[in-house]
């Protein structure tokens, strides 16, 4: 397994939120640095995720669409 290399960042955060965040890591153990790479990681899964819904979405548009009524209706559940 290859080693990851570790590339130094620094953040700013308004006395509030490291506050709020301070909280947060008492409550939950974690360290900074892993609760800020899971952050990180969770949101760019996230718009990747949303990008790939809008897209397809728009590729689809002209498809027909049935809701969720509809389906269990045909299903007979």
């Amino acid at each position: 397994m290859a080693s990851e290399t570790k590339v130094p960042r620094s953040i700013k955060l308004s006395n509030e939120l490291n506050s709020t965040v301070n909280d947060y890591l008492k409550v939950s153990g974690q360290s900074f640095n892993s609760f800020v790479n899971s952050a990180v990681q969770e949101k760019i899964e996230d718009e990747l995720d949303l990008q790939i819904l809008t897209n397809a979405i728009q590729n689809n548009k002209n498809e027909k669409r049935y809701s969720l009524d509809d389906v269990k209706r045909e299903l007979g559940i």
